[in-house]
């Protein structure tokens, strides 16, 4: 069955739309239930956590003024923070960003023409490889 679009399974009402779109056996109305419920606890667990991220990177002003400076996400931030530590002992925002090898970088030499790499350096955290943000950081900026 295809559900029409923006149709949101953990919305209040959506067992509601449901209930109308089909006659359900009873069991499949359980499993509808079910998962009604557990997506509409996850979607108050996220609500929860993104409170409590923001929380904490208001509180630490090296957090907040990554944020501003890069444009980051919040849930980015956090988890960088939880990989690095102490943004603080970076004396360079330029750092930082060696660190989690986000800069990039080119090997040329001469006029003949690309002969190297570009991208992401392949130094740094390799735990945030795999969902490594692109951020737009001021890099002549220095952290706290």
């Amino acid at each position: 069955m295809r559900l029409g679009s923006g149709f949101r399974l953990s919305h209040p009402t959506a067992l509601t739309r449901l209930a109308r779109l089909k006659e359900w056996t009873p069991v499949q109305w359980m499993l509808l239930t079910q998962l009604h419920t557990g997506l509409r606890a996850a979607r108050v667990r996220r609500s929860q956590l993104r409170r409590h991220m923001a929380g904490e990177i208001l509180a630490n002003q090296a957090l907040l003024r990554l944020a501003r400076l890069c444009g980051l996400s919040l849930v980015t931030i956090y988890g960088v923070s939880a990989a690095v530590g102490d943004i603080e002992r970076f004396a360079h925002s330029k750092k930082l960003v060696a660190y989690l090898g986000l800069n990039p970088s080119v090997c040329q030499s001469g006029i003949d023409g690309w002969r190297g790499r570009s991208g992401p350096g392949l130094r740094g955290k390799s735990r945030l490889k795999s969902s490594k943000p692109r951020p737009r950081c001021g890099t002549s900026r220095r952290f706290p």
